[in-house]
């Protein structure tokens, strides 16, 4: 059979992506931005921006040494909490710090030192494990894997419910498992009725818990409090 001949309007097959191809960075337009595959914003100066780069060196900001401006950027940008939400991932919490993050856009040279901050200083707190897994799947793989803080909250009447549920999210979810950063996770048990009253069954609980949170490559804390959840949620 002879062999059919090339049409006019058939495209040639595209050679299969190799790895130097996929690391390969696109350079930044002339105009707008461009993102990096990680989701960080490429800042590389270009043109008239070099000489305004220059003239933010002398800044006596950035003059500073790295160390005491590092140690400055941790307190504007530390300790944000954000939450998750079925509709748009996770998002700052009304309490707490405000506007922080509009530190990464003062200059470039901050943002290539404060990029990631905000997500390896934050605390992500998780109220649901579905709606979790769906704020997670969010994220880009770089970003996950700066976490280092989830807040879990559960009632108090299913406390161990909901830890159980965690646990077997964490072993089972691969959103849950890209959190490579992850060092601490903080229970927060809402609505006990007597916080002194209960506290011995509530280490019960913990201690019964135990072998299954033990083996976690995290730190797990538990807290209790009387407050109810709807006024956590609306404070």
């Amino acid at each position: 059979m002879a062999p059919r001949k090339t049409a006019a309007g058939d495209k040639a097959p595209k050679a299969p992506a190799t790895k130097k191809s996929a690391d390969k960075v696109i350079k930044r337009p002339a105009r707008g931005y461009h993102k990096f595959r990680n989701g960080l914003l490429n800042v590389t100066p270009k043109g008239g921006e070099k000489e305004l780069v220059k003239q933010n060196e002398s800044s006596p900001l950035l003059r500073m040494p790295a160390e005491i401006r590092n140690k400055i950027w941790k307190l504007v940008l530390g300790g944000k909490l954000y939450r998750s939400s079925w509709s748009f991932g996770f998002h700052p919490s009304p309490t707490g710090p405000k506007h922080n993050t509009a530190l990464l856009r003062t200059c470039r040279q901050i943002y290539s030192e404060t990029a990631i901050m905000p997500l390896a200083l934050g605390t992500f707190s998780i109220d649901c494990i579905r709606e979790a897994k769906r704020s997670l799947k969010k994220f880009k793989p770089t970003q996950c894997k700066q976490i280092t803080t989830l807040k879990l909250t559960v009632y108090w009447s299913n406390m161990t419910g909901g830890i159980m549920d965690f646990c077997f999210a964490v072993r089972h979810s691969k959103y849950f498992r890209s959190l490579l950063a992850l060092r601490e996770v903080r229970v927060l048990v809402f609505s006990v009725p007597d916080l002194d009253g209960t506290r011995e069954k509530a280490e019960a609980v913990y201690e019964h818990l135990k072998p299954r949170i033990q083996d976690m490559p995290f730190a797990v804390k538990v807290d209790y409090t009387h407050q109810r959840w709807s006024d956590y949620l609306n404070p």
